[in-house]
């Protein structure tokens, strides 16, 4: 009697399978919405009573077949299912992208899974107030839309900023395959490294560093072509709402302002912030250490950087001594180009008829734009004493780093083991 009821109740499983959509792939007790193979998405019936992550072709998950479904599965989110790191039930994670994850494709979650248990109360907990638990960032993220599994190089970037230290996020992003970046800037940005600022395709209508192409784009519709011509796409939008109709994957605030300006952890699955003015684990899910020294690019999962100490990194021995500021307010006039060599004492440049002098010799390796309205004390350039011309149109070093640490977040969050 006991052996005939298992049976009628697996029959009973199966056939709530195929009313949500979800067919056998192949190993036996595995279902996926149909068309799609096992080794995208790997699911499970409700025998083992909860949710799994299913990146090893054994443990699987269960995957509404609702088209209108967005399942977002990434660490440190309450935007998907999110698996612990463990075979831990509890750590799943269940929580809505836009509304999207709409009330139908609820129903098909809760109706594949057989019977009552904590699990299944967790999941309701977070639906319903997903403000109330959290997750730490896990190193297992994956990704679906539409039933279709993203490629990684797929997803979709927004950095905010295209100065100096964004535009090497951005060509560190590029050269590692990911294609469609997207820079967000102000009408007049004033970049001093403006040699390895994309932010100059504001300006020019385009801009090269380093044998990578970025592009002004005026609408959003024009963002898809650049992409598909293998160039960054510069919008000036410095309220950030070609956000809101982009949904990117990565957001990364790299503006460095010091301070936060309005970027918050749910604006995108993966949130970065560069520099002091970030808490990771609340205004962002990582902030990467932006200050010289020994924990240079650290990515920190929970917490702030080091605070800005209001004095630049030493470079050749020299500190603030390196760095051209505005004597006044008014409009910047230069009589000298990045890449010249400067002696100490030698005018540069002048504003509002005060003039601007470098305070040591070597070579100009950064000048904002000239006819620059600019106040007092702003960083207008940059002498670097090592007297090496090359680096004025090369990534500096730190940048590098930086870069290199914002891939390695993305990697740790969307590269599946």
């Amino acid at each position: 009697m006991k052996n005939q009821t298992v049976k009628q109740d697996a029959i009973l499983t199966k056939k709530k399978l195929f009313e949500c959509g979800l067919r056998p792939v192949g190993a036996i007790g595995a279902y996926a919405p149909e068309g799609m193979r096992k080794v995208e998405l790997g699911m499970r019936p409700p025998a083992r009573r909860g949710l799994r992550p299913g990146g090893n072709g054994e443990k699987g998950m269960w995957h509404p077949a609702s088209p209108s479904c967005r399942l977002y599965l990434r660490a440190g989110s309450r935007r998907g299912l999110h698996p612990g790191g463990n075979a831990e039930m509890g750590n799943a994670e269940v929580g809505m992208r836009n509304a999207e994850f709409n009330t139908s494709a609820i129903c098909h979650l809760f109706s594949v899974i057989c019977s009552p248990s904590s699990v299944l109360r967790h999941l309701f907990s977070v639906l319903c107030f997903p403000s109330s638990v959290h997750c730490p960032l896990s190193s297992v993220f994956r990704l679906v839309k539409e039933h279709q599994v993203i490629p990684l190089n797929k997803i979709i970037i927004a950095v905010k900023g295209a100065g100096e230290m964004a535009s090497a996020v951005a060509w560190r992003l590029y050269m590692s395959n990911f294609r469609k970046i997207l820079m967000l800037e102000t009408d007049y940005p004033l970049a001093v490294r403006r040699e390895v600022s994309f932010c100059e395709a504001v300006h020019e209508g385009e801009k090269e560093v380093e044998k990578v192409r970025a592009v002004r784009v005026e609408k959003p519709d024009e963002i898809n072509p650049c992409w598909q011509k293998n160039e960054i796409a510069v919008v000036v939008d410095p309220q950030w709402q070609t956000i809101k109709a982009l949904k990117p994957e990565v957001i990364v605030d790299a503006v460095l302002a010091k301070k936060n300006l309005g970027t918050h952890v749910n604006e995108a699955p993966l949130v970065i912030g560069l520099g002091p003015g970030f808490y990771a684990g609340k205004d962002v899910h990582l902030v990467i250490e932006t200050n010289r020294g020994h924990n240079l690019g650290v990515i920190i999962t929970s917490g702030e950087a080091e605070p800005n100490t209001g004095t630049p990194g030493a470079i050749g021995g020299f500190t603030e001594e390196r760095v051209l500021r505005a004597p006044g307010a008014g409009k910047f006039q230069s009589v000298r180009n990045i890449g010249d060599c400067v002696n100490k004492n030698e005018i540069l440049g002048s504003v509002a008829g005060i003039e601007v002098r470098a305070r040591i010799a070597g070579v100009l390796r950064g000048l904002i734009r000239p006819n620059s309205q600019v106040t007092q004390g702003l960083k207008i350039g940059d002498i670097d004493p090592r007297g090496e011309v090359s680096y004025c149109f090369t990534i500096s070093d730190k940048a590098r780093a930086i870069g290199g640490s914002v891939l390695e977040a993305i990697l740790r969050s969307y590269n599946c083991a």
